[in-house]
């Protein structure tokens, strides 16, 4: 009996792709939601082996959702894995940058 992995992701297109890509290469089920309420629903009545759950989706994020997956006696027990689709690189380098400018516009001006 394969696996069964449960994908949360808004994004159709990732859920395509990753559905087709576990289910061919790893052997697995695949079940999958569009919306983090909706994944919240499968992963209590099909009780997944995992899942693999997007970071950042609209009204309830991947934080939040999995804060309810842990509080709930049916769902605390499913390992979970974040995904994203974006670049930590670049967030974190965009972050510093931003961070560099701010520490400069609040150091005062030295007088000559």
């Amino acid at each position: 009996m394969p696996k069964r992995i449960l994908l949360i992701d808004d994004e159709s297109d990732i859920r395509e792709v990753a559905s087709a890509s576990l289910e061919i290469v790893g052997d697995f089920e695949v079940l999958t939601a569009d919306s983090a309420s909706a994944g919240l629903v499968v992963a209590s009545r099909e009780q997944p082996d995992l899942i693999l759950l997007d970071l950042m989706m609209p009204e309830i994020d991947g934080c939040e959702a999995l804060e309810d997956l842990k509080r709930n006696a049916a769902t605390r027990h499913i390992p979970v894995i974040f995904l994203t689709a974006k670049a930590l690189k670049i967030d974190v380098t965009s972050k510093s940058s931003s961070s560099s400018s701010q520490q400069q516009e609040q150091q005062p001006q030295q007088q000559k």
